[in-house]
């Protein structure tokens, strides 16, 4: 965006947003960017003060946690555990290169799927808590990550095992290691995905429903492209979104980056991207994925059905309508049974 219309969206949003009251979770987070932004352009504004503390504060969390992640990635190495680092730390190091216009809340950490188990156990050792303890066998078959917190250091690991998609049948994961590029952090030698990937990830994790609007993944996208767009691979793109049953988000997500922000990508992926259809599965996946966070108290018994075959669409890797539904029952009557011993 130009300068003329960014100090133009920046007034647009002052006019029409209550600083003190209209702030969410999701727009505090970006607000280290949007001060770094205008502060370039010029822009005279009475909140800058207060924007530069947001600013100031997001570079000093983000110092401290990416300390603590050379310290988990430690424990892993010196356990022979390979590592690849996502999301925040690799956008903050490599995109934004800045540390303080990304903020972050946690850590990711992706592990062979192979040493989950052995990482999950290395990670309670040094006390840290994980989050819904009675999911955790269950996630290691079914999902992609778990989440971990130590609450005397008050940091947050997300532990990945997956790099993306959760069903075991259609991961990619070894072309996802393959492909991975050297990041060292704290000077120990780690990973990152590639641009290709990493751009992946951020559509597919940011256009999933949140309590705290995840519009964050619009900033990233940008960024990404911008920096990187020599290094993505388009074709790579589409498959893997194809492929991990991602393509609806990645369509809808280019679309609104192009309309909103004149985001530019090669025409040939642009026209493949028309001419292609969602799934049967990716349609109940994305219409399920707008209504993660709904208390489930609310929810009636029909949307609780809804959800457990939404949920079981998004780890199963079948393509087969009938095989996909026979496994479904399977899956069904697996859980009931665990349930009721």
């Amino acid at each position: 965006m130009g300068r003329d219309p960014a100090i133009e969206a920046w007034k647009t949003w002052r006019k029409h947003v209550d600083f003190e009251l209209d702030v969410d979770g999701g727009s505090l987070r970006l607000l280290p960017l949007a001060y770094n932004n205008i502060k370039k352009l010029g822009v005279e504004d009475d909140i800058l003060n207060r924007l530069k503390g947001i600013y100031r504060r997001a570079w000093s969390e983000n110092q401290r946690i990416i300390y603590e992640c050379g310290n988990v990635l430690k424990l892993f190495k010196d356990a022979g555990i390979e590592t690849i680092v996502l999301k925040g730390i690799p956008l903050t190091i490599r995109v934004y290169e800045n540390y303080a216009t990304r903020p972050m809340a946690d850590m990711d950490i992706l592990v062979p799927y192979v040493n989950a188990a052995e990482a999950v156990d290395l990670l309670k050792k040094q006390k840290f808590i994980v989050e819904n303890e009675n999911r955790l066998n269950h996630n290691l078959i079914y999902g992609r990550s778990i989440g971990f917190s130590d609450e005397t250091k008050d940091i947050e690991v997300d532990l990945h095992w997956r790099a993306i998609s959760q069903a075991k049948e259609l991961s990619m994961d070894h072309l996802h290691w393959k492909n991975a590029i050297p990041l060292k952090l704290n000077g120990l030698q780690t990973k990152s995905l590639s641009p290709t990937d990493e751009l992946l990830l951020t559509i597919a994790h940011g256009m999933r429903r949140n309590p705290e609007p995840p519009i964050r993944w619009v900033a990233d996208s940008i960024m990404l492209i911008r920096k990187e767009h020599s290094k993505i691979d388009w074709d790579r793109l589409l498959d893997l979104s194809i492929q991990y049953r991602e393509f609806l988000k990645v369509k809808k997500a280019f679309e609104y980056l192009e309309k909103v922000f004149g985001v530019r990508v090669p025409n040939m992926f642009t026209e493949q991207v028309k001419r292609l259809q969602p799934t049967f599965a990716e349609k109940v996946i994305y219409s399920h994925e707008g209504t993660i966070g709904v208390n489930k108290k609310n929810m009636t018994f029909t949307e609780r059905v809804y959800s457990f075959y939404a949920r079981f669409l998004r780890q199963s890797g079948r393509s087969n309508f009938f095989m996909l539904h026979i496994d479904f029952m399977i899956y069904t009557g697996s859980r009931i049974k665990k349930k009721m011993t």
